[in-house]
This record gives structure tokens, C-alpha cells and sequence, in this order.
């Protein structure tokens, strides 16, 4: 924990004339903080400021995250950002807030919900993602024929990181923060094979990377029976086409 004269003092070490609210965000604001977190700082301003992202004060990591108004406005409106922020802001500490900028943030986001505008969108942007990560489909099959390591470490991260990102924001789960992301996903997920085959190509279950990669091709072909409702049609020639390459390379 940060004590109030802590507080003070990163209120004032990270202000500036342009700067209209500073907040703290992340463990620190939520109280769960360990000895080698960082410290998350968000300041609202009109426009991005000169400042190194990463500092160090008091021996503490600080991290600083400057929004303007349109940046700010894209955590409500994108879903792939709201999936990320919005649960963040909830628990946000308002260190500095000249205008009200900072109070009325927060406030929206715990008045925030998932309208069906948003979810429009969410099948958009997860259709176009899952045909974008149809490369490292093409990679993993690729590395399993050739045995490079490169191709299939390539697959191996857009099979997991990037199925999984797909899928949340296409389901609207907003994450506490990003070290719950898999505790966030196995509450939704818990008992399917889904879920077991992302714990496979994460390499939480012992197995080789030949054998992750495989459990990734076989995520991205469920991946795509999940979301097959709402694949776009110009998406779905490249996913209907990566499907049927994977089952023939079983």
C-alpha cells in the first residue's frame, strides 16, 4: 500500500501545467499490490505529453499512461479496448482532478454496460481477427511439416494469445486486470474443450511445442464453430479455407 503521503507525492512528481487529472490505476489502486508491482499512473490531458513511460521512483517501477479525450472516449466505444480497461477504471484512486475530468471517468465507468452496439462490433472486430491469425494457422502447419522452431513458436503465440483475445472480446469479458486473464477466462469457459485446449497450447498440461501447436490448430478450428454465426462475409472464405487445411493435416 501507498501511504497518503506517498500519494502526494506521486500527484505532484508526475503533474504538469497541461495535465488535467491524475489517477492511480491497476493493484496499487485495487490494494493488492505485491513487493515487485508497478505503480500505474493514468493522466488525462489534451494531448499525449513528452514523458518516459517508465520511471523509477522510491524504488518503485512507475508506469505513466497519458489519454486524451479521444483516447479516453475509445475505452466506452471499442470493445476490444472496454474489454481491457473499463474494469480497471472501476477501481481507479483520483489523485488530482482539476475539472472533474478524473471523477466523471470513474463514474462511467461503474455505470458502464455491454450495449448491443458494442456487441455489433465485438463480432466485427473477432471476425477480422480470427481471419488475421489464420497466418499463424499457416505457420503452425508449416513448422509441424518442417520442424522449425521459429514457425512454430510464431504459431504457438497467435494460437493462444491470439485466439483468446478473440474470443473475450467477442463474448464482452471484461477483465479485472491482465494477470486474471486466464481466471477470468476459465470462469467463463470452466468444463469445455475449449478451454482445455487453450490450457494445452499455453503449455500449462506438460506437452511438447509440436504437440501445443497442434492443440492451437485444433483451438483456432473450434474457435470458429464457436463464432460462426457471426463471422463477416469477407471473412469467412480465409477461416472456411484455414478450417479445412487443418483437418486435413490431422
Amino acid at each position: 500500500m501507498l501511504s497518503a503521503a506517498q500519494l502526494r507525492g506521486l500527484s505532484a512528481r508526475f503533474d504538469a501545467p497541461q495535465v488535467q487529472a491524475v489517477l492511480l490505476v491497476g493493484s496499487y489502486a485495487r490494494g493488492d499490490a505485491g513487493p515487485y508491482s508497478d505503480v500505474d499512473i493514468l493522466r488525462l490531458t489534451p494531448s499525449p505529453l513528452p514523458e518516459v513511460r517508465s520511471h523509477l521512483w522510491q524504488d518503485k517501477l512507475v508506469n505513466v499512461t497519458d489519454a486524451d479525450p479521444e483516447t479516453s472516449e475509445a475505452w466506452f466505444t471499442e470493445p476490444e479496448q472496454a474489454v481491457e480497461v473499463v474494469l480497471g477504471l472501476r477501481d481507479a484512486r483520483v489523485l488530482l482532478d482539476r475539472e472533474g475530468a478524473a471523477e466523471a471517468l470513474v463514474a462511467r465507468a461503474r455505470a458502464f454496460v455491454w450495449t448491443p452496439e458494442l456487441q455489433e462490433k465485438a463480432d466485427r472486430w473477432a471476425s477480422t481477427q480470427l481471419a488475421s491469425w489464420s497466418e499463424e494457422a499457416h505457420k503452425g502447419l508449416a513448422g509441424l511439416q518442417s520442424g522449425s522452431v521459429g514457425k512454430l513458436l510464431n504459431a504457438q503465440f497467435g494460437l493462444s494469445w491470439g485466439l483468446a483475445k478473440t474470443v473475450r472480446v467477442q463474448r464482452g469479458l471484461l477483465f479485472s486486470n491482465d494477470n486474471a486473464f486466464l481466471t477470468d477466462l476459465q470462469s467463463a469457459f470452466a468444463g469445455t474443450r475449449w478451454l482445455g485446449l487453450l490450457h494445452d497450447v499455453y503449455g500449462l498440461t506438460g506437452l511438447t511445442l509440436p504437440q501445443q501447436v497442434r492443440a492451437g490448430l485444433n483451438l483456432y478450428a473450434l474457435t470458429a464453430e464457436l463464432l460462426k454465426e457471426v463471422l463477416q462475409a469477407r471473412d469467412r472464405p480465409v477461416i472456411t479455407h484455414t478450417v479445412a487445411l487443418i483437418r486435413l493435416g490431422r
